[in-house]
């Protein structure tokens, strides 16, 4: 539940500040055992706390703030690293401001360095389970992990650190079958005082049991986070509250839940104000002109109940009605070329001209002749006829008639 309205700071600059007064130590620490450089850890932690203001509305429930400020912390170390390994020159300033930072300060713990040569992965692990202040079940919950999974992962990470300090190969000895790896997450869990109930305990003690050397697994385990608990926290360094402080005010902080939000208002044009608001007026019914050139849509034609009612052509303009008996005939039209003729009383359909039926008539006759004498025709070649007999007539050879070819022609030309 959103917080009340008088139990949190409204100004951005103080919302900032007590977020940075809670958890800057630790969105320092993160940032710091994560990339391995205060230079790095310090502009992380700055972009961390800009992200939370963006991200996380001032009056959301309390614990939702700081569990973001581990996230960005992380996240935003990371990206510090992707620049670093990008850019030499940035890469060789950090070494320099480092250096220079660590000159009057106590050395660091051995923890720290095993804790640098782990990987990206296993280093954010043990930076979030040691410094965040949440469980296993709450972490998982932040990461959206499965919670069997994170604790062997946890498990893996400290077994992976503990070679790191003693020497030694114990993490590549814990085998990759199921037991071994839900016996040590057992024991990770029971380190961090959260192995719940009897059947648990049970499964630890029963893994235990089978082997002398599963009771070397776990002492390095329970060994190597007690070195990491007991790595203490680096103090933030001077101006560093301040400038995360500016960043956020200078982010466009996310908006209160217990703010409603107005809707978008549509500016109007000058002199619109004053008018009336006039409800919309219904559309007009569709024509029933049957002679409308309209294209329906099939869901018009749907509503009007006209599935199965036959497509008529659009009409064309209304002849004068003719008076004689023949109407077909001598019918009255200015175009020749196209014109509508009467069928079935109102009903109208196109027809051709008459000459035009007479010319096709003549063009299919001509065709005709043509490919009958082509194929009947005298150019053959025939054998030699000896002399004294008669050659056979062709069984397809008829009479040619070039006159009737050639006024066919003529007719066709004309």
């Amino acid at each position: 539940m959103p917080a009340d309205s008088e139990s949190f700071p409204t100004s951005p600059a103080d919302v900032a500040a007590a977020r940075f007064d809670r958890n800057g130590v630790t969105a320092y620490n993160l940032s710091l055992r994560l990339t391995g450089s205060p230079g790095a850890a310090w502009y992380a932690t700055i972009a961390a706390f800009a992200a939370v203001t963006e991200r996380v509305p001032a009056d959301a429930a309390a614990g939702v703030d700081d569990q973001d400020v581990v996230l960005m912390s992380c996240w935003h170390g990371r990206q510090l690293l992707a620049q670093v390994a990008a850019d030499p020159d940035y890469a060789e300033q950090l070494r320099a401001h480092d250096a220079a930072t660590r000159a009057g300060q106590d050395p660091d713990p051995p923890v720290a360095g095993a804790n640098a040569a782990l990987g990206i992965d296993q280093r954010e692990l043990l930076a979030m389970n040691g410094l965040s202040g949440l469980d296993h079940a709450g972490l998982a919950g932040l990461l959206h992990a499965d919670p069997g999974l994170l604790a062997v992962m946890v498990a893996e990470s400290r077994l992976r650190l503990h070679d790191l300090l003693r020497g030694g190969d114990l993490a590549d000895r814990v085998g990759s079958g199921g037991d071994d790896r839900r016996a040590i997450a057992l024991a990770a869990l029971r380190q961090d005082g959260q192995l719940e109930g009897p059947d648990a305990q049970s499964t630890l003690d029963d893994w235990l049991a089978a082997d002398p050397s599963h009771d070397e697994i776990v002492a390095a385990l329970e060994t190597a986070g007690d070195a990491y608990r007991s790595w203490p926290l680096t103090a933030t360094p001077a101006g560093l509250r301040e400038a995360a402080v500016a960043a956020a005010v200078a982010t466009t902080p996310a908006p209160l839940l217990g703010t409603p939000q107005p809707p978008p208002v549509e500016e109007m044009p000058a002199g619109e104000h004053d008018r009336p608001i006039e409800p919309p007026s219904a559309p007009d019914a569709p024509s029933a002109d049957p002679g409308a050139t309209v294209e329906w849509s099939s869901s018009d034609v749907a509503a009007l109940g006209l599935e199965g009612a036959p497509v008529r052509p659009a009409a064309r303009p209304a002849a004068p009605v003719p008076l004689d008996d023949d109407p077909v005939d001598e019918w009255p039209v200015e175009d020749e070329d196209d014109y509508d003729a009467p069928l079935n009383g109102d009903e109208r359909r196109e027809r051709a001209p008459r000459w035009h039926v007479a010319l096709v008539g003549v063009l299919l006759v001509a065709v005709i002749v043509v490919l009958f004498l082509m194929l009947t025709g005298g150019d053959e070649p025939t054998d030699p006829v000896p002399s004294g007999t008669t050659a056979p007539t062709p069984r397809s050879a008829a009479p040619a008639d070039p006159p009737a070819v050639a006024a066919v022609i003529r007719v066709t030309a004309a």
